[in-house]
């Protein structure tokens, strides 16, 4: 999401409305992956919009596309990427400038770990 406003990247704040907004239906029970790269846009992906172990590289793109929307922005806000769970904002990655760095969080990976197993036996 793109906007004029200086408050377009605060609609992270009311993530399920924004996501109903564009949808038309709230966020499952497992939340989005969000970043806030600069005042003027907000990147928000529902997880279950994700299948199964796909949600790592939809993690990893929307690190780069923080990056890159952070990195000479006027109003920069956050370069890091988020998962809203529950109307909580954790943070998933974190980039200082080096590499992304990968905070680790045991509710988000057994969220993985489910997705995956689902996938899996969804092959059989």
């Amino acid at each position: 999401m793109t906007g004029d406003s200086f408050f377009t990247s605060s609609r992270v704040l009311t993530a399920n409305e924004l996501a109903h907004d564009f949808t038309g239906r709230d966020l499952g029970p497992d939340g989005a992956l969000v970043a806030m790269p600069n005042r003027h846009q907000l990147a928000l992906c529902p997880v279950d919009t994700v299948r199964g172990t796909d949600l790592l590289p939809t993690l990893r793109c929307m690190t780069a596309f923080t990056a890159d929307h952070f990195e000479d922005a006027v109003g920069q806000v956050s370069p890091d990427v988020y998962w809203w769970h529950r109307g909580t904002l954790t943070r998933l990655v974190r980039q200082d400038g080096g590499e992304p760095e990968f905070t680790r969080n045991v509710e988000f990976e057994v969220l993985l770990m489910r997705l995956a197993w689902q996938r899996c036996r969804g092959r059989f």
